[in-house]
């Protein structure tokens, strides 16, 4: 099989650690070799990698050289505004363009002509022996982990929380703690800022928290999740929130079924592993998998 290099393209430490999650998946992997380079240290960059692949999480300035080719871009944010006009304005000079919102491919194409490919946000892979943990040794209630959300009613959602709800973990974590804190959850709460999926959905199913979530309207919602069986809505911030949240805390049959099946769903097929074999596959890189 033939060998491969990658220059990976990320800003470290960022909060939700894309482009650490990606090298990641790709260690042990013995025919693709990877430098990682931060935007200011790939301008002295000039050739001698086989693609380029930059990795988004919050910094959409132009400063990757022009020179560089091939080069993939997969980004997270185009749901919001200000990201996706910087996006718009850079896309057609990528090769390759992956987004984790499917509305903004549609977007993208119909803004720029340039076609790209939806590639979903994902959970990290589960570690050897880990097990979807009984609802007895659960410690929260419920768990929101996050930020409130800017002008978003997200403000709402942890109000109510906190208010009626006092066994729960609402707050902030390193991403390298996410999964002990879902893990021990019975539900973890989602309020995604504008209709994305955001990674809130896989981080929590793979940890084996059932997902409460607004409801999404398309997005391709529909093709990732399934209502009432690996995950459930409510419709608004206030009532159906304390409705359904009352309703699976005292029906724990339903809401571990629904929690086993979402673990089941993202462990099998939404794992950053996973995604990194679609993205490298479209690129015509093979992992040793064969894929």
């Amino acid at each position: 099989m033939k060998d491969y290099r990658l220059a990976i393209i990320y800003e470290r430490n960022t909060r939700v650690a894309l482009g650490e999650r990606f090298t990641s998946a790709l260690a042990g992997i013995s025919h693709i070799h990877i430098d990682q380079f931060d935007l200011k240290e790939i301008q002295a960059v000039t050739g001698g990698y086989d693609y380029y692949i930059r990795l988004e999480d919050g910094d959409y300035s132009d400063s990757v050289p022009s020179h560089l080719h091939p080069i993939a871009w997969w980004i997270s944010d185009t749901h919001l505004k200000h990201c996706y006009e910087k996006v718009r304005k850079q896309v057609n000079r990528y090769d390759e363009v992956f987004l984790a919102q499917k509305d903004g491919v549609k977007q993208i194409y119909k803004d720029t002509g340039k076609s790209a490919h939806w590639l979903p946000w994902a959970a990290d892979d589960r570690k050897d022996g880990f097990r979807f943990i009984p609802d007895e040794e659960r410690t929260w209630d419920v768990c929101f982990i996050g930020t409130s959300g800017k002008f978003s009613l997200r403000k709402v959602v942890l109000e109510v929380l906190q208010k009626y709800y006092p066994k729960s973990y609402i707050g902030r974590a390193e991403y390298t703690q996410l999964h002990g804190f879902y893990a021990k959850s019975k539900i973890v709460v989602n309020y995604p800022i504008r209709n994305d999926i955001n990674a809130r959905f896989f981080e929590a199913m793979g940890a084996g928290a059932m997902v409460l979530s607004s409801r999404i309207e398309g997005n391709g919602c529909p093709e990732l999740f399934k209502e009432k069986e690996n995950i459930a809505f409510y419709d608004d911030c206030v009532d159906d929130l304390r409705r359904k949240l009352d309703y699976y805390l005292q029906n724990r049959s339903e809401r571990m079924a629904i929690a086993q099946k979402g673990f089941d769903l993202v462990n099998s097929r939404h794992t950053y592993r996973s995604r990194v074999g679609e993205l490298l596959q479209t690129l015509g890189i093979r992992l040793t998998d064969g894929r």
